[in-house]
């Protein structure tokens, strides 16, 4: 759109168009990437959050090793 019209009015437009355009897109540009790391990096923090256990057990204390005995006789 913006060619077509710097194309019908040549003459009118004002210098300095072109550096201004480029220097958008190419901050634009680096958002994007920096966007895509921050994306990356809080992706692998979720992935090792993901893989941790609920709840981590030194060892158990005062609790009785479950037969499946122990199962049936719960359930009478």
């Amino acid at each position: 759109m913006f060619l077509v019209a710097k194309l019908i009015h040549w003459n009118t437009f004002a210098a300095g168009y072109a550096p201004m355009i480029i220097a958008v897109f190419f901050v634009g540009g680096v958002q994007l990437t920096f966007l895509g790391f921050l994306g990356e990096y809080i992706m692998a923090m979720n992935a090792r959050i993901m893989d941790r256990p609920l709840v981590v057990e030194e060892k158990r204390l005062n609790f009785e090793p479950e037969t499946p005995e122990s199962d049936t006789t719960r359930a009478q």
